[in-house]
């Protein structure tokens, strides 16, 4: 049974000229999170395709977090986590895959 990552929904950070939004992602995002992505790439060149059908994935995978951080109307970054149950753990734990940002 996954741990699951929680978030409060609609918790905001202040910056002093912005109020970003933390979310969950949805699969409409997909084109917002695409630039984010390609940039955060070193070892790979992402395919918009591609980023769809990971997205679909992970948003289907009770194990998989995918919060994107809004403001106004773009998305200004994201991070992608799992959970998993290692033996050393004694239960499960989760951790960060990505963490992009503009």
């Amino acid at each position: 049974m996954p741990c699951g990552i929680s978030l409060i929904p609609g918790s905001g950070v202040a910056n002093s000229a912005l109020i970003y939004q933390i979310r969950p992602a949805r699969e409409n995002d997909a084109s917002l999170l695409f630039p984010i992505a390609r940039d955060f790439a070193t070892s790979f060149e992402p395919r918009p395709d591609a980023l769809v059908s990971s997205l679909r994935d992970i948003l289907d995978n009770e194990a998989a977090w995918l919060g994107v951080a809004e403001a106004t109307d773009h998305l200004v970054g994201y991070v992608l986590g799992f959970d998993h149950c290692p033996f050393y753990a004694n239960g499960c734990v989760s951790r960060v895959e990505e963490l992009g940002e503009t």
